[in-house]
């Protein structure tokens, strides 16, 4: 801001990597639809809309991503490893 003006505009976006496409596209394969992302949500809307995931679940701090990975794989009756 200058004297109540916007004066500029930053943006920063991350470019998905070649090897996330293929490992998604495995996770599909596996029935697997949903991503979590660390980041907002609106970041994270944009990652479902350019990858072609059917659900995102944002701003997840690493253990809340084990913790849903967990309870995916219990009401499931599958390991993703």
């Amino acid at each position: 801001m200058a004297h109540g003006t916007l004066a500029g505009r930053i943006l920063l976006r991350d470019d998905i990597r070649p090897q996330s496409r293929k490992v998604l596209e495995l996770l599909r394969n596996e029935g697997s639809e949903q991503l979590f992302s660390r980041g907002s949500p609106q970041c994270a809307e944009h990652l479902r809309h350019e990858l072609g995931v059917q659900e995102v679940k944002a701003e997840l701090k690493p253990e809340q991503k084990l913790a849903e990975i967990r309870s995916l794989t219990s009401a499931e009756n599958v390991w993703p490893w």
